[in-house]
């Protein structure tokens, strides 16, 4: 018979995990009350703020990276237009996660039109994917969708801490708030001496998903994703490709194997995909880094862009008058010709 002195009572043990769990939900329902919606890390979150607090009545739906985002802010603020471009560390897996959102609280628009530099490489193994991907979407279904890509249980793990602890969420915006400093970057999630991380070596999942052979990466397979859901709600997706600096190889190779391994197979499977088969190169004065451009470069970015908008745009005049599509290229006057110039 246990004395009553003992410093165990393993009957009040459940009864203390119960406390405490409870402690934790009151601790973090008042911190989301307080601070829902106040921190922000860098644009996708801001953008994700955005889509929750404000309306939209648009024609077209604009996104890409950040060289699309450059691009698309010529179109803000334009009542026809709404501009969701942010960067390429969310992908196209974050791209597809943006127009659900904007979806499922807005009007279909005509047609939601893709700007960036080739993004077909990306599979969710970057160093700044937890923070542009995992950390902001962590909608159920976003969480599943992930899931699906990669059959990874660290990756969703991590991302369900992220949905259910808004203090782990914004971990480093409440430490810089209590102590002043953060040991890690807020726009990164990254310290200093950080590597780029690979999920895939660490995937409970491994063997499985090499068992599995889905042959395609992320980018691929929620391309295809973004392209069934606009299908299915007669939505024409359009990719218009960004100019790549002339020594840019790696763009320009990347390009190549867009338009010849992938996009000409989801043309064919998707009707409502339309996308340029030419892309500009220009000289490296007309940028500031390996990618973006200048002043002066961006005015004949800008141009380009211009261009191609307004032949979308003018399809759809041209079926609003006559009732049909029009037989008009959409996007590239040489429709089934990769031409680089």
């Amino acid at each position: 018979m246990p004395m009553n002195s003992s410093i165990f009572n393993f009957k009040r043990i459940p009864s203390a995990f119960i406390l405490a769990l409870l402690f934790i939900v009151c601790c973090e329902y008042g911190v989301a009350k307080k601070f829902g919606g106040l921190f922000s890390s860098h644009e996708v979150d801001q953008l994700v703020q955005q889509l929750k607090t404000t309306r939209y009545d648009v024609g077209y739906v604009l996104i890409g990276d950040s060289v699309g985002l450059q691009l698309s802010s010529q179109y803000y603020p334009d009542s026809r237009f709404a501009v969701l471009a942010t960067n390429q560390a969310i992908e196209m897996t974050g791209q597809y996660f943006l127009i659900q959102r904007f979806l499922e609280r807005n009007p279909p628009p005509k047609a939601v039109i893709f700007t960036g530099l080739p993004f077909i490489d990306r599979d969710l193994n970057q160093a700044v994917t937890e923070n542009f991907v995992l950390r902001v979407f962590t909608e159920w279904r976003e969480i599943y969708e992930v899931f699906l890509a990669k059959y990874d249980l660290t990756m969703m793990a991590k991302t369900i801490t992220y949905k259910v602890l808004f203090s782990y969420k914004h971990k480093l915006q409440m430490q810089k708030k209590i102590l002043g400093y953060t040991n890690a970057d807020m726009y990164s999630g990254l310290d200093q001496e950080s590597a780029a991380f690979t999920y895939n070596k660490y995937s409970l999942l491994k063997v499985y998903r090499k068992m599995k052979q889905r042959g395609t990466n992320s980018s691929v397979f929620h391309l295809g994703k973004l392209l069934a859901l606009l299908q299915e709600k007669g939505i024409d997706f359009y990719y218009i490709p960004a100019p790549a600096q002339q020594k840019n190889n790696y763009a320009q190779g990347e390009y190549k194997k867009m338009f010849s391994d992938f996009f000409p197979e989801l043309e064919r499977k998707y009707s409502n995909f339309l996308w340029g088969k030419e892309y500009k190169k220009y000289p490296a004065n007309l940028f500031r880094d390996f990618v973006h451009f200048n002043e002066e470069g961006l005015v004949l970015a800008n141009k380009v862009m211009k261009e191609q908008v307004y032949s979308i745009m003018r399809r759809y005049a041209l079926q609003k008058t006559h009732g049909a599509s029009p037989a008009v290229p959409p996007l590239s006057s040489a429709p089934h010709k990769d031409k680089a110039r």
